[in-house]
Parts: C-alpha cells; structure tokens; sequence
C-alpha cells in the first residue's frame, strides 16, 4: 500500500512538471511560429503581386464609412444652405407683412363702415352655407360609402388574384430550384455552379506612388485530404491572373500533392479571369489526382467571381 502510494506521487509531481515544462515551452515558441508564419504571409503576398512594394487590407466597412462621411458632409452643407434661403425669405416675408399691416391700418377706418352693412348679408350666407354643407356631407358620406364597398371588393378581388399569382410563381420557383439541385447534383467532384469559395482575406497592392498595383485574396478549397489554403495575384485592370500558390495542404503525397508543383501552378499565370476554369477542359488536372485538380479550378473561379463582386461594390476595382 505504501509503495502504491509513493509511485502514484512520483507519477503526479512528473506530470505536473512534465506539463509545466510544456506549457512553459509552448509560450514562448508560439510567438515565434506566429511572426514566422506572418513574415511568410507577407512575402507570398508580395510574391503575387509582382508590380506592389507594400499592400494593405481590404475590408467593405472601411469603404462604406468613407462612403457614409462624405454623404453626411453633403447633407450638411445642403442644410446649411436651405437654412440661410430660409432665413432670408422670412426676413423679407416679415418685412412684406409689416408694410400690408401699415396699409390695413389706413384702411380699417373705411372696412369699419361697410363691416356694419354686411352683418345681414353674411348671417344668410352663413344660413345657405350651412344648408349647402348639410347636403354636400350627406351627399358626399353617400358616395364615400358607396366607394369604400367598391374598394373594398375590388380590393379583395386583387388579393385574391396576387395570391394565386404568388402561388404560381413559388411554385414555378420551386420547381427551377429542384432542377437547380438536380443539375447541381450530377457534377463531378467540387466544380458544381452552387460552389461558395471561403475568401479568408483579400489585399489592396500599392506601387511607390499609393496607387493600387494589383490585388491578392487568400482562399480555401476543399481538396481530396482537406483544406488547401491558397493565396491568389490578380490584375484587376487586365483581368488576368498574375500568381497562384499552396500555402497549405493535406493532399495524398506524390498525387494531390502536386497541386504545388510549379508545373501545375504555372498554367494560372496570366490566365484571363473571365475563363472557365474547368479541369480537363481550360485546366491540365493532375493524373491519379483529379479531385485535388476539380478543388483548385473550381474554387479558384468560384472566389474570382466573389472578389470582384464584392471590390466593385466597394468601389475598389
């Protein structure tokens, strides 16, 4: 009993210095895997964007609050403007009120004289109003009536039709949705139309003078063995490609593999993007590793498409 006791404390302080020794070691390494692996991130960016000399991210947000202050200075400069027209119109409007007054003035001695000879005529124009008024409201409540069950039919009349229109047209949307899905579904490996590319992140290239030189995206691609991570080099202006590279992959040594073999990587240099994209088609897949070749090609297409959509949108391309 007692030896099992001395052994199970002997385990305990090992392990327990074993994983401080760890811990200890892990701390201080990650810092420098971390500055490594962005050091490395940097010059693969640079790397594919050959005409950069720095870069800088590229994110929608920073465009629209660009985008948001420049509208705001707008409005306020437009109010400032409407309140200085409106100051000065109401200026001379109260200017223009004061002279009609002094004109009233003079003239209320001689109103005052002719007010007193229209008292009668205006108790009966007031008694014909208000019998005009009782007529045209009994007359008028009538005709509203009369319309309310007019609108009302007609109203249920073309829900109904709307109803039945948007049954027509969900069904119609469901049916090409379920072809959609059929066609989806019969094409081989990832190069389906339905493919969302994960962009991770997407970089602005500068030349010496701030200009944009070009602009890098890092996406990821389902392969045969996991995630292949690439970083992509464009020319926005050309619409051509500039470099593609493997950062990281898990693909099946000596086949899916050799998506980083310059030889493969190579047919993507100045490749327009408004290609196809197809393995076996516009692309040369790999032999023995087709599904890493479909992965590369497809995602590849499916991010370039993205990335313009989403630079246009921030007014970047």
């Amino acid at each position: 009993m007692r030896d099992s006791l001395r052994l199970i404390i002997v385990l305990t302080v090992v392990a327990t210095l074993s994983g401080g020794i760890l811990a200890f070691t892990w701390d201080r390494i990650m810092p420098i895997i971390e500055s490594n692996n962005a050091a490395a991130l940097a010059e693969s960016i640079l790397e594919v964007m050959p005409r950069a000399v720095s870069y800088e991210i590229w994110t929608a947000e920073a465009s629209s609050a660009a985008d948001a202050d420049a509208s705001a200075s707008a409005t306020a400069t437009a109010d400032g403007t409407s309140a200085g027209t409106a100051d000065a119109s109401s200026s001379g409007t109260v200017s223009a009120d004061a002279t009609a007054s002094g004109t009233a003035d003079a003239d209320s001695t001689a109103t005052a004289t002719a007010a007193a000879d229209s008292t009668a005529s205006s108790t009966a124009d007031a008694d014909a109003t208000a019998t005009s008024t009782t007529a045209d409201t009994t007359a008028s409540s009538t005709a509203d009536a009369d319309a309310t069950a007019s609108s009302t039919t007609s109203d249920a009349d073309s829900t109904a039709t709307a109803t039945g229109a948007a049954a027509d047209a969900d069904a119609t949307a469901s049916g090409t949705a379920d072809a959609d899905a059929t066609a989806s579904g019969t094409v081989d490996g990832t190069s389906g139309s339905s493919l969302v590319a994960n962009v991770i992140e997407i970089y602005r290239g500068l030349d010496a003078n701030g200009k944009t030189a070009g602009v890098a995206f890092v996406v990821d691609a389902n392969g045969f063995g996991g995630t292949i991570r690439m970083i992509v080099g464009l020319d926005p202006a050309a619409r051509k490609l500039n470099k593609v590279k493997v950062l990281e992959h898990s693909e099946t040594p000596g086949l899916g593999a050799r998506i980083t073999e310059p030889a493969f990587l190579r047919q993507f240099e100045n490749k327009s993007i408004d290609d196809g994209f197809v393995a076996k088609q516009d692309v040369d897949a790999i032999t023995g590793a087709t599904v890493s070749s479909i992965a590369v090609a497809s995602t590849l297409k499916a991010a370039l498409t993205e990335v313009e959509t989403e630079l246009r949108a921030g007014g970047a391309w």
